[in-house]
């Protein structure tokens, strides 16, 4: 009998307080951070660093938690060490299209030349995605700002 009654009690407490449904809507921005000033040259050059800025979020009516959000590494494009941030975030990265993910600096095993396992640290120009937990929950109508630099091969 007293399990009823608990049943109850959070059945008429969600329906006091209905949760709402949480919904996250990215959008991403890209922009080109050595162009001299006064230059609206929109052309693409090896070398050129970009800004990505991705905004995160939620547009639902319900609170958000530990939401995720992953984004590949642009094709011709190679991640710069440490400039992904993301307050408060966990920030990790892959190297294998998003199956596993590291903390800075990735890893990988290989085998030397004496035939031996080794632990080796990944090069950027492995990274293909990022991935930041945002760790704080995220209200209805809030949003955190994620961004991560990158040049072009």
């Amino acid at each position: 009998m007293k399990s009823m009654i608990s049943i109850q009690i959070i059945l008429l407490a969600s329906m006091l307080f209905p949760q709402g449904t949480p919904e996250l809507s990215l959008s991403v921005s890209e922009t080109k951070l050595n162009r001299p000033s006064g230059n609206n040259d929109e052309l693409y050059y090896t070398g050129d660093t970009l800004l990505y800025n991705i905004t995160a979020k939620n547009s639902g009516d319900g609170i958000m938690n530990e939401a995720e959000v992953i984004d590949p590494i642009p094709s011709g494009l190679t991640y710069i060490p440490e400039s992904a941030k993301g307050d408060p975030t966990r920030i990790t990265f892959s190297v294998d299209h998003g199956m596993i993910y590291q903390d800075w600096p990735p890893t990988y095993t290989a085998t030397n030349e004496t035939g031996e396992k080794v632990i080796k640290v990944c090069t950027p120009e492995m990274i293909t995605h990022i991935k930041w937990l945002i760790l704080e929950p995220l209200n209805p109508g809030k949003h955190k700002n994620l961004t991560f630099k990158a040049k072009i091969n």
